[in-house]
């Protein structure tokens, strides 16, 4: 029995030992980098630069969509203006739709231009 208890203590202390040996601070060190890294994002500052990254990473056309219906919006206020009467309105409204989907067309073309020119460099 003397023999098989040695064994088994033998056993055990070469469990721990590999158990040391293997990162027991891995753990530890996964958490705190993934504190510094929500550090890090809450201290990049908003700024323009900030927003430019993030309209550049919408698509083109969505981005064509807006600058047209931002278009279509003037020419509703400046028809709005100039035309008193509900038919200035209705024409300005129609203008944002027209100029929105121009808007989109224009988009898709400048999104497929820059997906080829993927294409060629790739």
């Amino acid at each position: 029995m003397s023999r098989e208890e040695e064994e088994l203590r033998r056993l055990i202390n070469l469990r721990a030992k590999q158990i040391e040996t293997r990162d027991p601070q891995e753990r530890a060190r996964q958490l705190h980098g993934k504190i510094s890294e929500r550090q890090r994002r809450r201290q990049k500052r908003f700024g323009l630069r900030a927003l430019g990254e993030e309209i550049r990473a919408v698509p083109k056309q969505w981005q064509g969509m807006v600058i047209g219906g931002l278009i279509g919006f003037a020419g509703l206020i400046g028809l709005a203006a100039f035309i008193p009467s509900e038919v200035g309105i209705l024409i300005g409204l129609g203008a944002i739709l027209v100029l929105a989907f121009v808007g989109f067309l224009f988009g898709m073309a400048f999104q497929w231009r820059d997906d080829i020119s993927e294409l060629g460099r790739g």
